[in-house]
């Protein structure tokens, strides 16, 4: 997990005024789905590795607070709509298989 200076620096560069506009799982290339710009409004907050992050969403009106994993292969929202605190608790301690349902 980042430290909060990096936090604060990386929500600079994901433009958080602007809407974040999900509220499911996306998978790039999806041909039906329109274009939706999915790096706004959001606040990465963890790197994985392998281009695997976890980011908070901070400007939605569906999504707004909510944890979303992001992949190579598209982005995924977090297990019941958890919350910050909700999936530290569970990141923290390594159960990362309980983030999804």
């Amino acid at each position: 997990m980042y430290n909060i200076d990096e936090i604060v620096y990386k929500a600079k560069e994901k433009y958080p005024n602007k809407k974040f506009q999900l509220t499911n799982t996306l998978f790039w290339g999806d041909e039906n789905l329109p274009p939706i710009e999915v790096e706004y409004g959001n606040i990465e907050v963890s790197d994985m590795g392998d281009g695997m992050t976890w980011c908070l969403i901070v400007n939605s009106k569906l999504s707004y607070g909510t944890m979303w994993f992001y992949t190579e292969w598209g982005i995924q929202k977090c297990k019941s709509d958890f919350n910050f605190l909700e999936w530290f608790e569970l990141w923290s301690q390594g159960k990362d298989n309980e983030l999804f349902d």
